[in-house]
């Protein structure tokens, strides 16, 4: 389960929000990245800041599920802890089950 903390506006970009995460329980999401389906993971206890479309209507208090801002948590946090299989992920049974992504065709 992760958390919204605060959101404030960003201070050089318009339409963008700084958004800052707590993850209160472990969750993994998938995220489709060029020929693979990675699967990013946090951590109970990690914080993560974040800016965002204001479009995406992210309000502090908010819980929301990574897989909402798993694209902008994959290109900006270069802290984030990757896991390039559902095998390799620390905990599979974090991973929202209505979030399993379909197969991936193999050439």
């Amino acid at each position: 389960m992760i958390i919204v903390q605060s959101v404030t506006a960003h201070p050089t970009q318009a339409d963008t929000l700084r958004v800052t995460f707590n993850c209160l329980a472990n969750e993994a999401a998938p995220h489709f990245m060029e020929f693979d389906i990675i699967y990013p993971y946090m951590k109970q206890g990690d914080t993560t800041e974040l800016d965002l479309p204001a479009s995406l209507n992210i309000k502090a208090g908010d819980t929301v599920l990574l897989s909402k801002f798993v694209e902008a948590y994959t290109q900006q946090d270069k802290n984030w802890n990757l896991a390039w299989s559902i095998d390799e992920l620390p905990e599979p049974s974090n991973l929202h089950r209505n979030m399993m992504p379909p197969a991936i065709l193999k050439y």
